[in-house]
């Protein structure tokens, strides 16, 4: 039982800290449209069984003081978005090509899924 509560307890912080990390990205970092330019595959193959999953990883084209600058997504996706497509993204100002598209499932999907499924292994425990 305390084993449990010490994952939980990990998984709730980890959750958080992600969480935080995001909220100070989305207050700090520069709001822009773009456009797809490019679909990057990415496999990640499992060793025990060897299945292969595939990630798109997509190259955006935007502009900051009328200067073009293509950078490729942070997050990849099994969904990708289709080239041409307009997004709206966040870039780090002093990193104009650490990019995030600016979506929940690319922001905060990964922070909440941890916080509830570490509220889920608390709760049981109870």
């Amino acid at each position: 039982m305390f084993f449990m509560f010490i994952i939980g307890f990990v998984i709730l912080l980890l959750g958080i800290l992600l969480f935080i990390d995001m909220n100070k990205k989305m207050d700090s970092w520069v709001k822009v449209e773009g456009e797809v330019t490019n679909q990057r595959l990415k496999v990640i193959r499992d060793i025990e069984t060897n299945e292969r999953t595939f990630l798109y990883c997509e190259d955006i084209r935007f502009f900051v003081n009328n200067r073009e600058i293509t950078a490729t997504s942070t997050f990849c996706s099994i969904f990708p978005y289709s080239v041409g497509k307009r997004v709206e993204i966040i870039y780090n100002p002093n990193n104009m090509t650490d990019i995030i598209i600016k979506t929940f499932s690319r922001t905060y999907l990964i922070p909440v899924a941890l916080i509830l499924l570490s509220s889920i292994i608390l709760i049981s425990i109870f």
